[in-house]
């Protein structure tokens, strides 16, 4: 009798702390996701507005710059279309390595690989002919790299932290982020390039 006290009062204890441990689970979750995820989630919406904000910023002025140092219209597309081209071949790739390595790291790199290639776009206007076009597209590919990684990890990181039911919507969300970004840096880079010049626009782009 005194052992099946004993298991009772046990059994009562586990009980209890059950329900503290869900009370205090339930307490810490926001629509359905937990804290934590949540503000994970915060940080790549964020992140998803300024990658996507930067990317469209040289498109007001850079063709312009361009044609003066004597690029053709066709290798003007070539240059801004060769980032999107190395996104779409490297993407496989991204998913395959990404889980042999720190996804924190390769997402930090991917960020600082982009940011590196838009400063050293400011330099672009010094150079001429065959040797600008070369670097140029050099500097999107390897942006094209970064940008890939980026948005893959973004990827994974929400399929981990956030609940089957609710995937859909926080990819909806972070889409409407993304297009908010490509609305924004049009006009952006306009005003930049208007009140601050070509080489301090890229650096400030470079910081976003």
């Amino acid at each position: 009798e005194g052992k099946e006290k004993e298991s009772s009062t046990y059994s009562a204890m586990a009980t209890e702390e059950a329900c503290t441990e869900t009370e205090t689970e339930t307490g810490t979750t926001v629509f359905g996701i937990e804290a934590k995820a949540l503000r994970t989630l915060v940080v790549l919406c964020i992140i998803n507005f300024l990658v996507f904000c930067s990317y469209p910023i040289p498109s007001p002025f850079l063709p312009g710059v361009l044609t003066e140092r004597g690029v053709s219209h066709g290798m003007i597309g070539i240059i801004f279309s060769s980032m999107t081209a190395a996104m779409f071949v490297l993407s496989p790739f991204v998913s395959l390595i990404s889980s042999k390595f720190s996804r924190k790291t390769m997402f930090v790199g991917s960020l600082t690989l982009e940011a590196f290639c838009i400063a050293c776009f400011a330099f672009i206007d010094r150079l001429e002919g065959t040797t600008l076009v070369g670097v140029a597209i050099t500097l999107r590919v390897i942006a094209g790299i970064g940008a890939t990684v980026c948005e893959t990890l973004s990827i994974s990181i929400v399929v981990d932290v956030v609940p089957p039911d609710k995937v859909t919507k926080i990819f909806g969300l972070m889409e409407m982020f993304a297009g908010l970004g490509l609305m924004t840096g049009p006009p952006l880079g306009g005003l930049l390039f208007q009140f601050f010049g070509f080489e301090t626009t890229f650096f400030i782009n470079a910081g976003l």
